[in-house]
This record gives structure tokens, sequence and C-alpha cells, in this order.
């Protein structure tokens, strides 16, 4: 039985073989990144930030549990979301964060992905 030759990324230019969805590894992961950024340019996510900084306060809540108070910049996924727009869109999943915990937490996310 024949099998499928091998095909070219599409990204422009490329010349890898193509893994899956017609993108080598390096360009499939660039296209997951970029649909993953959209989602914060949405509308919906805009009003959903807003909430989650307004029910905290506007107070970041690690500096909060460690007897701080610091303005909160940022809004973070307690769980990671990983694409599934259902979780990413949660409230509950949501907590305001300094730039600083939320640099740190995800700092901590990247190093522990490298490990293991």
């Amino acid at each position: 039985m024949p099998t499928k030759p091998k095909s070219i990324c599409r990204n422009s230019g490329c010349g890898r073989i193509a893994v899956s969805d017609g993108y080598c590894s390096i360009h499939k992961r660039t296209k997951e990144q970029s649909q993953h950024l959209a989602l914060y340019k949405t509308p919906q996510w805009r009003k959903l930030r807003y909430q989650a900084l307004r029910r905290d306060r506007g107070i970041c809540v690690i500096c909060e549990r460690e007897g701080y108070q610091r303005m909160a910049t940022d809004v973070d996924h307690i769980i990671e979301h990983s694409g599934d727009i259902e979780l990413f869109y949660d409230l509950s999943n949501l907590q305001s964060l300094c730039k600083s915990c939320h640099s740190r937490k995800t700092l901590m996310k990247n190093m522990g992905k490298e490990r293991g």
C-alpha cells in the first residue's frame, strides 16, 4: 500500500517537513500560540478581566494573603486553560495579581514544564 508523501511546511520559506496540519513542529507551535493570544483581545475577555479585577477590589490576591496591599495589574488563570474555551472564560478560574506575582507564577510554571 503506498504511503502518503511527506509535505513541506506551509509557512512561507520554511522548507522543513510538515508534521501535522501542514506545518512543521516549530510553526505548528507558533500558530497555536497566535490562536491562544487572540483570545486575550476579545471583548468577552476584556469584560471578564474587568469583572475579576473588580471582584478582587483591584488588589493582588497573593500579596493580600501575605499581608500586603499591592495593586493588581494582571488577571491570571488559576488552572491553566490550555485552549479550553470554557475554562478560559470561567470567572471562578481567574485571580487578580500584581505584575511581580504574575511573573513569578509564570516563571515557576514554565520551569516545571521544562523539567517534566
